[in-house]
């Protein structure tokens, strides 16, 4: 890689981080800082890059083990790749941490034999990932255009797609991309069900049943099934563009209430209008209430300040 690879060590057991920084202070490319617990990793990766997380399985330090680092790299939104630990090869535990997304493992027994190899294998994935993240940072503007019918089945291989579209948005955070999708998913549905088969949201609440038997019907109903749904997606750099655009007869969309008042609130129907407007940054309705454009901001990316990392120079002994 062009640039130093920051490597996290998380262990409780002074000889053996010792040893690690020790053996990665021989390999340029790599700068270290360890921590004891996870309470002080939490710390570190709140405030600090990293590349890559080396953590030992068994912590006895009461505050949980070194599986549990994974569970809160994801929880504070970041991706970063973990390499798992284990004493005396403890293939159970390694099996475990792959499972819980580990890249890799190490036994301990072994460390002095493959830490460099596993931690270039993890650099080089690394670096691969890196690359691609910079390839669709090149990207100025997606546009796709779908027509879809007016059956529901299409929903749902619709969102999976916008998923994918979604996943080359890296400044997006992990909360915003599947309210995205929710907001997606609840406007095609409205613009199917409630627009193109003018079916109303109250019977739904009032007669579940004749609301299922209703959509099947008019599915197929030419009078309703040869109508069509248009959906635009357009990603910028500025902002994420779903317009989704109905056939049917449309609504006084000046008419509706503020889907955040408290009033709104204590109504059965309308859950998709208020997620839409609580998730997005901007709804517009146009075209007699046929078309809704909603928009997402893409926020700017707010690096972390740089920790000047450390390396061992003595080697230490470790059993």
């Amino acid at each position: 890689m062009n640039s130093l690879v920051k490597v996290l060590i998380l262990d409780d057991d002074p000889s053996w981080q010792q040893l690690m920084t020790f053996l990665l202070s021989k390999q340029p490319e790599y700068v270290v800082k360890v921590a004891d617990n996870l309470q002080e990793a939490r710390k570190f990766l709140e405030k600090y890059e990293v590349d890559i997380v080396i953590a030992d399985l068994n912590l006895p330090t009461g505050d949980g083990t070194g599986l549990s680092v994974i569970s809160m790299i994801r929880e504070l939104d970041l991706s970063i790749p973990v390499i798992a630990m284990t004493g005396g090869g403890d293939e159970l535990a390694a099996m475990s941490a792959m499972r819980r997304g580990a890249v890799n493992y190490i036994p301990k027994n072994r460390v002095r034999e493959e830490l460099i190899d596993v931690l270039h294998s993890v650099t080089f994935a690394l670096d691969q990932k890196r690359l691609q993240n910079h390839l669709m940072d090149c990207v100025k503007k997606i546009e796709v255009e779908y027509e879809l019918g007016t059956h529901v089945d299409l929903v749902l291989p619709f969102i999976d797609e916008l998923r994918d579209h979604l996943l080359m948005m890296n400044e997006l955070s992990k909360q915003d991309k599947p309210r995205i999708l929710l907001c997606a998913e609840e406007a095609i549905l409205n613009a199917i069900i409630h627009g193109n088969l003018e079916i109303s949201s109250e019977l739904r609440q009032t007669e579940p049943e004749q609301f299922h038997l209703l959509v099947r019907q008019r599915q197929v109903d030419p009078a309703y099934c040869e109508r069509k749904i248009w959906v635009r997606i357009l990603m910028s750099e500025h902002d994420l563009t779903l317009d989704i655009h109905a056939q049917g007869q449309g609504f006084d969309f000046m008419a509706i209430e503020d889907p955040t008042s408290d009033e709104y609130l204590q109504r059965p129907s309308g859950r998709g209008l208020l997620l839409i407007k609580s998730f997005m940054d901007q709804v517009i309705f146009s075209d007699g209430g046929r078309k809704i454009t909603m928009k997402k901001r893409i926020p700017a990316l707010k690096g972390k300040p740089v920790c000047v990392f450390h390396q061992t120079e003595v080697e230490p002994s470790v059993c």
